[in-house]
């Protein structure tokens, strides 16, 4: 797969590689990443001249943004690019099984805790401060950060409900047949554990 992340300028340019390299590689089958915005805007953005598509339904919005509620993705979010079935080459889709914990010092973001925590039960330094949110009450380091007393802690994950709700919007507008693929993004041991085996088979399903 050849990941870009283009635009509607750069687009000539990469398409012309994208040509380049199915010339140089006749016997392989290309398939190159499908951003949420390049699939909804495809007059704008383009279609590359490849196999297949691997449509990333994941990192919807901005983790910087203290005002998000999920930065890794929302069904609700993901409605607003998933509107109509016209684009003209096979998709497959990723979607995201993955967690992460963003830290924010006011409504500045200081960075992405990779350390796994669980904040509910330390109380005497994590303070429950709305639904995924803690509020650390001392000066801590947790990996290379170092926090301090009154940051807070959003913690990001979707849930199954989500999931299945996402897996919905998706299956209502693109073909999906038996030589779809769908990817989770990451497929790390610890993620699988997180959310479960059994979960993951349920979510293959839906398809």
């Amino acid at each position: 797969m050849i990941d870009c992340d283009w635009s509607e300028k750069s687009r000539y340019n990469y398409f012309y590689l994208l040509k380049k390299i199915k010339l140089k590689f006749p016997n392989y089958k290309i398939e190159a990443s499908i951003r949420l915005w390049q699939y909804k805007y495809f007059e704008k953005s383009g279609i590359p001249p490849v196999d297949s598509g691997l449509l990333m339904c994941y990192n919807m919005t901005n983790p910087e943004d203290r005002k998000t509620e999920n930065s890794i993705g929302t069904n609700n979010e993901l409605e607003k690019y998933i509107v109509h079935n016209k684009y003209k080459l096979k998709l497959n889709i990723a979607l995201p099984l993955y967690s992460w914990s963003l830290v924010f010092r006011g409504v500045k973001f200081k960075g992405i805790l990779s350390n796994e925590v669980d904040f509910s039960k330390n109380e005497l330094v994590f303070k429950t401060s709305g639904e995924n949110k803690f509020l650390l009450l001392d000066d801590i380091r947790i990996g290379k950060i170092y926090l301090r007393n009154g940051d807070e802690i959003r913690i990001e994950k979707i849930s199954d409900s989500e999931m299945t709700n996402m897996i919905s919007t998706l299956t209502d507008e693109i073909k999906i047949d038996k030589t779809t693929r769908v990817t989770f993004f990451s497929f790390d041991q610890k993620y699988i554990n997180d959310y479960g085996a059994q979960n993951i088979t349920d979510y293959y399903k839906k398809y």
